[in-house]
């Protein structure tokens, strides 16, 4: 199975990013946006990683606060 496709990664990718946008909607559904599949494919080739869109949050949360 490809990593991308991973239920644990994906979900991991899931929780990184889909749900501090404002779109996000817990379902059962497997939808990507567009932003969704262009950070998992930099975190997948090493560009970017999942650490750094965490950390990125924590910094919107503080700036937000």
């Amino acid at each position: 199975m490809s990593p991308a496709r991973d239920p644990d990664k994906l979900d991991c990718y899931i929780k990184s990013i889909c749900t501090r946008c404002d779109f996000y909607k817990d379902t059962e559904d497997e939808l990507e946006c567009a932003a969704f599949k262009i950070l998992k494919e930099l975190v997948k080739g090493g560009a970017l990683s999942l650490d750094e869109i965490v950390n990125a949050n924590i910094e919107e949360d503080k700036t937000e606060k």
